[in-house]
C-alpha cells in the first residue's frame, strides 16, 4: 500500500504541467489585474506553474518608451523563461499577446523558444485588434506567421474574432472576462445632496477619450446640471496631464472635477458606491474590466461602440453606446441619465442580473482553467 502511494505521488510530481507566463501589476491595467487573479487562483493546483513578470518601475507613462533598464530586464526574464522550459518541460505554455508591433516582436522571442522546444502554445488577446495586421507587408507576414502557429487564441468578442478571421487567423475562441466586486456595495440612484456623479476609470489618455469627456462635461455644466465628474487612474504622460488641467481652467469646470489618481480596494469601491453612472468614451477597447465592475455594482454605463463593448452593453437597456469621438452623442447620452433617476435605477437592476449571469470572477477563472486544460487533451 505504501509502495502504491509512493508511485502515485511520483507520477503526480513528474506530470508535465501548464506553464502560465503572466505579466502582473504594476502597472495596474486590466490585463495585469486579470493575470494576478489567475495566478492566485491556480496557486494550489498541481497541474499549473507560473512564471510571473512584473516591475515596480513600470507605469502607464513609461509603457512603450525605450529605456536601457528594460533591455536588461527583458534579458533576465527571457533566460529565466528558457531555464523553465528546459528544466520543467511543460505540456502547454500560455502567454499574452501585446497590441503594438514592437512589443509583439519582443514577445515573439518567447514564442519561438516555445516552438523550438516543441511545446504547444496558447495565448490571449485583450484588445480590439492587432493594428499591425493592417500595416506594411513585413508586419502582416510576420504577425500572421506567429499567430498561425499558436494552438488557440482567446479573444473577448465576436467582432474581435471576425477581425482575426479576416486575416486568415481562425484558431480563436471567444470568452468573457470577469471581476470580483466588494459585496457591501449598493447602487445609489439618488444622492442626498442631489448631485449626480459621473465616474471615469482608466488611463487618462486620448485613447480613452479623456479629452472628449471633458468637452462633453463642459456642455452639461453650461446647462446648469448639478453634476460632478470623478476620475480614477494614471495619466498617460505629464504632457497630457498638463494639457488637460489647462482645459479644466479654460472650461471653468475645475471645481466640478475630482481627479483621484490611482485607487485600489476599499478606496476605489468607495468612489464607485457614490457614482450614478460610468462613462468610458474610448477610441479602442477589448472588454474593459471597469465596465464589468460597473455592471457588478449596478452602475449604468455610457461607452463607445468598439471591441467587445457592444456585446456587453445593450443600447438603451443597461447603458448607452456612442460612436468613438462623438462628443455630441456622449453629452446627449449622459444627459438622458442625468435627467432620469428612474431610468438609472432600471438600468442598474439589469446590470446586476447581467453580471451574475456572465461576468463574475469565479466564472472567468473556471472558464480559463477549463480552456487551458482542454488544450492539452
Amino acid at each position: 500500500m505504501i509502495g502504491k502511494t509512493f508511485e502515485v505521488k511520483k507520477l503526480v510530481k513528474e506530470k508535465r504541467k501548464i506553464l502560465l507566463l503572466l505579466k502582473t501589476p504594476p502597472p495596474f491595467g486590466g490585463g495585469e489585474l486579470r493575470a494576478k487573479a489567475l495566478k492566485d487562483y491556480v496557486s494550489n493546483m498541481e497541474d499549473f506553474i507560473v512564471l510571473e513578470f512584473s516591475s515596480r518601475r513600470l507605469n502607464k507613462s513609461t509603457q512603450g518608451k525605450f529605456e536601457f533598464w528594460k533591455i536588461i530586464d527583458f534579458v533576465i526574464k527571457f533566460f529565466s523563461f528558457l531555464w523553465m522550459l528546459g528544466n520543467r518541460r511543460p505540456a502547454l505554455v500560455f502567454l499574452h499577446l501585446p497590441k503594438s508591433f514592437v512589443a509583439f516582436i519582443r514577445d515573439s522571442f518567447f514564442f519561438w523558444a516555445i516552438y523550438f522546444f516543441k511545446i504547444p502554445c496558447v495565448a490571449e488577446f485583450a484588445g480590439m485588434k492587432l493594428y499591425f495586421l493592417d500595416g506594411n507587408k513585413i508586419e502582416q507576414l510576420y504577425g500572421r506567421l506567429v499567430l498561425s502557429k499558436i494552438k488557440c487564441i482567446r479573444v473577448l468578442g465576436k467582432d474581435v474574432e471576425n477581425n482575426f478571421k479576416s486575416f486568415g487567423i481562425k484558431n480563436t475562441i471567444v470568452s468573457d472576462n470577469g471581476v470580483l466586486i466588494q459585496k457591501e456595495i449598493k447602487y445609489c440612484a439618488n444622492r442626498k445632496d442631489g448631485v449626480v456623479r459621473l465616474l471615469f476609470v482608466g488611463t487618462h489618455s486620448p485613447q480613452k477619450g479623456f479629452d472628449n469627456l471633458l468637452k462633453a462635461f463642459k456642455f452639461l455644466i453650461e446647462k446648469e446640471y448639478l453634476i460632478e465628474l470623478h476620475t480614477i487612474g494614471e495619466w498617460v504622460s505629464s504632457e497630457f496631464e498638463h494639457k488637460m488641467k489647462k482645459l479644466l481652467e479654460l472650461y471653468k469646470i475645475k471645481n466640478r472635477v475630482v481627479i483621484h489618481g490611482c485607487k485600489y480596494d476599499k478606496q476605489k469601491w468607495e468612489v464607485f458606491s457614490e457614482s450614478q453612472m460610468l462613462v468610458l468614451p474610448s477610441l479602442r477597447e477589448g472588454q474593459p474590466l471597469v465596465i464589468l465592475e460597473a455592471l457588478g455594482c449596478g452602475i449604468p454605463v455610457v461607452a463607445t461602440r468598439v471591441g467587445a463593448i457592444p456585446e456587453t452593453i445593450e443600447n438603451g437597456k443597461n447603458g448607452y453606446l456612442i460612436s468613438p469621438g462623438a462628443v455630441d452623442q456622449l453629452s446627449e447620452s449622459l444627459e438622458s441619465l442625468i435627467l432620469d433617476a428612474g431610468l438609472r435605477l432600471k438600468m442598474s437592476k439589469e446590470n446586476l442580473r447581467l453580471f451574475q449571469r456572465r461576468f463574475t470572477l469565479e466564472k472567468y477563472l473556471l472558464n480559463q482553467v477549463n480552456w487551458l486544460r482542454s488544450c492539452i487533451i
